[in-house]
């Protein structure tokens, strides 16, 4: 780390014995420390995860920087969203940005009503109030623009002369031929934002048959569409056989006796939150799959979830992987130079996306996959993928792993048969059926 980072090579050999560190948070240093002595990343929130990516940048330490990423887009919520769009759009981290832009325009209301809203800078929320994609009505918009230059005042409005000015400012950016007459009246007007005339020419449009040219902008915005989340159940089925005495002598080939039967054991509950705020084309698709009655499968590295235990056709229906991968209409950068790598949601532990053929630029319609953290000879999690990811897991991530220990236990001790092929071969993993839900209190 030392010959790679700007700040210590840049120092005279006969200065290494104290080396001044600056611009980094000393908590995010001491992060950074114990990752590096001890890969220790427990305890960790948002802010922190933030800056321990900008000082693993600044080091170099780009592993470290990929953990920070992860973390932050899979705890990225309402409640830190404004904190993570403003850190990200300084340290140039454009997945991230376009992330957190996506979710304050599909969840405006609920991200007005946390306290990162009130600390954003005025530069940020003029950023997201232009934004045609706001899922909130202009009303309260208004209110909420408001509450933040009370906030940032902290002052009645009689009583302070700096409220006034920083509201002026965040008014041209609401759409104010979309209130009503009365709301006009009782918002904007009542507290001295907008002039005589403009009041006049907004009461012209309210009422005018053919409508005049107002200073504001008149046309509607088209709100994002919101993540939804999905609840599927998972389930072992094990196959019990009774053994006919006359093969009993025959190994590795039980007679399967006419009482056979099929023991099912839940093992927990998968909760998906599927981004349709970033990739409705992809959501839409898995929206269209878990509702239809046809069966589809879940690769968790080698192992395969299947809706129903018949064994299908996995292929019969693909998509170009491209169109999956359009966003919205409305761009989530603003210019060409912070446009978004391909997949703005990165492959880590949680994220679920459409299988991809890696020999086309097809995606299997009925295969969804699940990241895997360990290397195996049939999946290859640790490279880089094409598959499309749309979403991530919210839950249920230690569910997967005691499946994962049982298919490794089942293999390693035969119990069923009297070699580990013919375990596998009756030891199936199923999914339930899938139900939408709310969101979870924790996420």
């Amino acid at each position: 780390m030392s010959l790679r980072s700007e700040p210590i090579a840049s120092e005279p050999d006969g200065d290494r014995g104290s080396i001044p560190i600056v611009d980094v948070e000393p908590v995010a240093f001491k992060a950074l420390l114990g990752y590096i002595y001890a890969e220790e990343t427990s305890d960790w929130d948002v802010p922190l995860a933030i800056a321990t990516l900008i000082c693993a940048k600044k080091y170099k330490v780009r592993k470290l920087a990929r953990i920070c990423r992860h973390f932050v887009q899979h705890h990225m919520s309402p409640k830190n969203a404004c904190l993570v769009l403003a850190q990200a759009q300084l340290n140039n981290e454009f997945n991230l940005a376009a992330s957190a832009m996506a979710m304050i325009c599909s969840q405006f209301q609920a991200v007005t009503m946390e306290q990162d809203f009130l600390n954003a800078g005025e530069e940020l929320l003029i950023q997201i109030l232009k934004r045609d994609d706001l899922s909130m009505r202009e009303q309260d918009l208004y209110h909420a623009a408001r509450r933040w230059a009370l906030y940032s005042n902290n002052e009645e409005v009689s009583e302070d002369s700096h409220f006034r000015p920083k509201l002026s400012r965040l008014v041209p950016h609401i759409r104010l031929p979309l209130l009503t007459p009365a709301q006009l009246c009782d918002g904007p007007k009542k507290d001295l934002v907008i002039t005589n005339d403009q009041h006049s020419q907004l009461c012209e449009y309210f009422f005018a048959t053919r409508k005049p040219i107002v200073p504001f902008t008149a046309t509607p915005r088209e709100p994002r569409t919101r993540s939804f989340y999905v609840a599927i159940p998972v389930f072992i089925t094990l196959e019990e056989f009774n053994y006919r005495e006359k093969c009993a002598g025959i190994r590795g080939t039980p007679a399967r006796d006419p009482r056979t039967k099929n023991r099912n054991t839940v093992l927990g509950e998968l909760v998906i939150e599927a981004r349709k705020d970033l990739f409705p084309h992809a959501c839409e698709l898995f929206l269209t799959l878990i509702k239809s009655p046809n069966n589809f499968h879940l690769l968790y590295g080698p192992t395969r979830l299947s809706r129903s235990l018949l064994d299908e056709d996995d292929f019969d229906e693909e998509y170009e992987h491209d169109k999956l991968m359009k966003s919205s209409a409305a761009p989530i950068a603003e210019s060409a130079a912070e446009k978004p790598t391909e997949n703005i949601l990165d492959w880590c532990p949680g994220a679920i996306s459409f299988y991809s053929n890696p020999e086309t630029d097809f995606v299997a319609k009925r295969n969804l996959e699940i990241y895997y953290p360990f290397n195996t000879a049939t999946n290859g999690n640790k490279k880089p993928r094409k598959g499309v990811i749309f979403g991530k897991l919210v839950s249920g991530l230690e569910c997967l792993m005691a499946m994962d220990r049982i298919r490794l236990g089942l293999k390693d001790c035969g119990e069923l048969g009297d070699s580990p092929e013919f375990v596998e071969r009756h030891t199936r993993f199923g999914l339930g059926e899938p139900k939408m839900v709310d969101c979870p209190d924790d996420v």
